[in-house]
C-alpha cells in the first residue's frame, strides 16, 4: 500500500506537475472523496454480513439446518460470521475518522 502511495504520488509529480511534498486542496477532496467511497463499500459490507451472521442464527434458533449438520461446523461458522462482522464494522469506522479528520493536517 505504501509503495502504490508514493508511486502515485511521484508520479504526479513527474507527469502532472503537482508538487510531491505538499499537498494541494484537489488532492485533498480528492483523497476525501475515495475514502468516503471505500467507507461505504464497508458499510454495504459491514451489512451484508450482519445480515448473513442474523440469518445463521436464525436457522439454529428454529432447528432448521438439517439432522445431518454438525453442531461443530454451525458453532465455527457462527462465531467466524461474528467476528469477521465485527472486522468489517471496525473497519467503517477508522475510514470514517479519517475523513472526519482528513482535513486538519
Amino acid at each position: 500500500g505504501l509503495f502504490l502511495y508514493h508511486g502515485y504520488r511521484m508520479y504526479l509529480w513527474r507527469f502532472k506537475g503537482i508538487p510531491a511534498t505538499k499537498k494541494t486542496s484537489s488532492n485533498v477532496a480528492h483523497n476525501v472523496a475515495k475514502w468516503r467511497k471505500f467507507s461505504h463499500i464497508f458499510t454495504i459490507i459491514t451489512m451484508l454480513s450482519f445480515s448473513i451472521m442474523g440469518g445463521n442464527y436464525a436457522l439454529n434458533v428454529w432447528s432448521l439446518y438439517g439432522e445431518s449438520a454438525s453442531c461443530d461446523v454451525i458453532e465455527i461458522f457462527s462465531v467466524m460470521s461474528y467476528h469477521i462482522s465485527k472486522l468489517f464494522l471496525y473497519i467503517v469506522l477508522v475510514i470514517r475518522i479519517k475523513v472526519a479528520f482528513s482535513e486538519s493536517q
